[in-house]
């Protein structure tokens, strides 16, 4: 039946008995109803707190909500979840009879229970969590806080503000839950209310009191309305024909949803067992991506949708200066024949970041600070989640994907391979998780196809300019997964491109096994510079204009006993469309970034060209290293596993070895853990 409202939105017993008729209590003081589609939000100000307050209660929800028992309200977006949330803290500290802390991220709640561990508080403490109805974060989070903390022995109170889409797990505590709900028929007043309110015929004014759930109705609705008046009006009468029909639908939903705006005839109701659709279930995963900002760097936690997605700042755990000195001191700890000496400044540099044992001598342990001095950079909600999920993830390692920008040549020079915690020591090497590289751009990107025969091609120049050792790396080919019988036939760049033109047999990995280098490249004398030798040519050009960029060390076709530098950008020219599904580049520094891009660099520089996985090498690497590392990589790729799966088992066979972080993997493409070979 229609019920009449006051004609004012004053505080009192008048519209306290008008929105108890429609099925609401409101607080006495509140004085405003709270919009049931959104915005304004009270989480946004504070000052709108008491404006936009609407309870279903029928008793005082204060006097409800400080009793001393454990409780969960799980309400619909726009039931004032939030609004009531701050209302409580706000008068709890008022009171000053407990204390009280609001959280609005369920994994830095679970971490702070973590660190403050049982311990009882010196008086009453009521822990409120307040989840927003669109944030993006693992339900499993909140399921293990309830189970943890619904029966704790503790003297905190705990307040679980929730949307209604956690409804379908909290059934089974119903003893302590209460449901914020939005009748329909207080939303046809109310709607009709919000008719009279924006009367001043400018949209603007309508966009601040309206902010949809879900969609923006104004898209469709704007092409045939003038005012906010009609925009309004038109919501209203729809919204009349589709209560009697949401009435008759058990679990039917009382909000407009997309299908309901649009300009076609309502079409009936499909019952429904949430308010919300589910989304499909997937295997574990957890998704960083690195964004660039006027502030500094965002990290954002990816969800399934843009709208799920978390950001927080990033502050990296070593400056642009230091970096450079900490990679070099890794460098030196992984391969200490090769070791970098250090000026008396860098090692003074070197004891504040704490990464010396004494005066001149490095950390034995330097890979596992550095790796925690990462860990720690990424924030203690990342460590929330990460706990959760491995434990979801069972006897499953975890994949963790890291999304890069092309410019962030500083973010992908970080070692993070080398994550570290003490509870779980190193995440990548005990295959905690699958660590995966990502470099974001435009483009299309490979699509998931069907897998295929093992089939490699081996490249290992060796020109004589340059130091000569075995071609080692061929004894762990599987010899069926071969696409020639020499390893020495293909070591000119010219050769490597005609045999990729030639289809008549598939190619769909190729492995560069000889030199590597980053440098910069002279437009006289054509020679590398390696970016250690500084900005001078040994022709004496003067190389400071010049970008740094990787590079391979292919044989000479043309000028004997003389090598031939091909650059990141002249391999991808001849490996675009080749059908070349991994690329394994052994070449030292095949992985570094360098230069104003990380495509400069070699294995990243790969996916440009449309190779879906590439593996390169972060620094230099011993030719034990590498024979240990390919020889389990290929049993597993062999075997049918993904690329992922062999990278990690590459990694352990260098367990003993301060170099298994050295190997970097980046993939792009529908396929997340490139599952592309079938089992030989």
């Amino acid at each position: 039946m229609a019920v009449e409202a006051p004609e004012t939105q004053a505080a009192g017993s008048n519209l306290a008995s008008w929105l108890r008729e429609v099925g609401f209590c409101a607080d006495p003081q509140a004085g405003h109803v709270r919009n049931p589609f959104a915005s304004p939000r009270a989480e946004d100000s504070p000052d709108l707190v008491r404006e936009c307050f609407v309870s279903p209660f029928a008793v005082d929800p204060l006097n409800l909500l400080l009793r001393p028992v454990h409780m969960l309200i799980v309400g619909l977006p726009g039931s004032g979840k939030s609004a009531l949330a701050i209302m409580l803290d706000g008068e709890i500290k008022r009171r000053g009879e407990a204390d009280s802390e609001l959280y609005r991220d369920p994994a830095v709640l679970l971490d702070d229970l973590d660190r403050k561990g049982p311990s009882a508080p010196s008086r009453k403490r009521y822990v409120i969590l307040d989840v927003a109805d669109g944030a993006s974060f693992d339900d499993l989070i909140v399921r293990h806080l309830l189970e943890r903390t619904i029966n704790a022995d503790r003297e905190e109170i705990f307040r679980f503000f929730l949307p209604a889409r956690l409804i379908r797990f909290t059934d089974q505590y119903s003893q302590w839950r209460i449901g914020l709900g939005a009748n329909p028929v207080f939303l046809r007043e109310f709607l009709r209310r919000r008719i009279e309110w924006a009367s001043n015929g400018r949209f603007s004014y309508l966009l601040r009191i309206h902010a949809p759930v879900a969609f923006d109705p104004d898209e469709r609705l704007t092409q045939r309305v003038a005012t906010p008046r009609d925009l309004l009006r038109a919501g209203y009468e729809l919204f009349v024909r589709c209560a009697e029909r949401w009435s008759r639908v058990e679990g039917g939903s009382p909000f407009l949803d997309k299908s309901d705006w649009e300009q076609s005839e309502i079409q009936p109701a499909v019952p429904v067992t949430s308010p919300f659709p589910q989304a499909p279930s997937r295997p574990p995963r957890e998704r960083i991506a690195f964004r660039s900002s006027e502030g500094g760097i965002n990290l954002v936690r990816l969800g399934e949708t843009p709208e799920q997605e978390e950001v927080e700042g990033f502050k990296p755990p070593f400056s642009r200066e230091d970096l450079p000195l900490v990679l070099r001191a890794l460098w030196s700890e992984a391969l200490p024949s090769r070791a970098a000496s250090f000026e008396e400044e860098e090692w003074a540099r070197l004891r504040s970041l704490g990464l010396t044992r004494s005066s001149k001598v490095l950390e034995s342990d330097i890979g596992k600070r550095v790796g925690r001095e990462l860990y720690n950079a990424l924030g203690r909600a990342f460590h929330g989640t990460m706990r959760l999920r491995i434990e979801e993830a069972g006897q499953e390692p975890l994949p963790l994907h890291f999304y890069f920008e092309p410019e962030d040549t500083l973010l992908t020079q970080y070692p993070w391979e080398l994550l570290y915690h003490d509870n779980y020591e190193e995440l990548v090497l005990n295959r905690k998780v699958l660590l995966i590289r990502h470099i974001t751009f435009a483009g299309e990107a490979p699509s998931r196809g069907r897998r295929v025969p093992l089939r490699v091609l081996y490249v290992a120049p060796r020109p004589k300019d340059q130091p000569y050792f075995e071609r080692c790396e061929w004894d762990h080919i599987p010899e069926d997964a071969r696409c020639q019988q020499d390893p020495a036939q293909f070591v000119s760049f010219e050769g490597l491109r005609e045999r990729l033109a030639d289809r008549g047999d598939l190619i769909n990995v190729l492995h560069f096994d000889g030199h590597g280098a980053i440098g910069r490249r002279c437009r006289q004398c054509k020679a590398v510079t390696p970016i250690s030798k500084g900005f001078w040519c040994s022709c004496g050009a003067n190389l400071s204009e010049v970008d740094e960029c990787g590079y391979l060390y292919f044989e000479h076709s043309q000028i004997q006993d003389k090598s031939d530098p091909v650059s990141a950008e002249d391999l991808r020219m001849v490996l675009g469309r080749r059908g070349v599904k991994l690329a394994i580049l052994s070449g030292c520094w095949s992985a570094t970034p360098g230069g104003g891009s990380v495509f400069n660099s070699v294995a990243p520089g790969l996916l440009m060209a449309g190779v879906p996985a590439t593996v390169g090498m972060q620094f230099g690497v011993t030719i034990d290293g590498a024979q240990k590392f390919f020889t389990a990589f290929y049993a597993q790729l062999k075997n049918g596993r993904s690329v992922v799966e062999a990278t990690a088992e590459g990694r352990q066979a260098l367990a003993r070895s301060a170099e298994w972080y050295i190997p970097a993997l980046y993939l792009r493409g529908e396929d997340e853990v490139g599952d592309f070979f079938r089992d030989c």
